[in-house]
């Protein structure tokens, strides 16, 4: 996941991010192998490393369309960003959530 941030004329704060996703089954032996994904999953701007529950923290959330390999995001903020995350709130099994989130560059 990559990040830039542009500041506006108006003062408000354009956020895009690359975001590369993928899904993976996992079959009764324990073995695993790539599916596709088309989901609709949420992508939220912190002001600092974000908690598993929502809090003052959050900047802006949004609901969005991640299908396999890289996917651009663009937010439109008020306050600058520190954190980034893919779904922040741990809704979905996920072996590593650790790498779903990425400090804002």
């Amino acid at each position: 996941m990559s990040t830039q941030v542009k500041k506006l004329a108006d003062g408000r704060f354009q956020v895009e991010a690359k975001i590369t996703a993928a899904k993976r089954q996992a079959a009764a032996d324990g073995t695993e192998r790539e599916v596709p994904l088309d989901e609709m999953i949420d992508v939220a701007l912190f002001h600092k490393v974000p908690d598993l529950t929502p809090s003052t923290d959050l900047i802006a959330t949004q609901r969005q369309r991640l299908r396999t390999g890289t996917n651009e995001v663009t937010f439109v903020v008020n306050q600058a960003p520190a954190w980034i995350a893919v779904d922040p709130w741990i809704l979905r099994i996920d072996r590593n959530r650790f790498d779903n989130s990425r400090r804002v560059e």
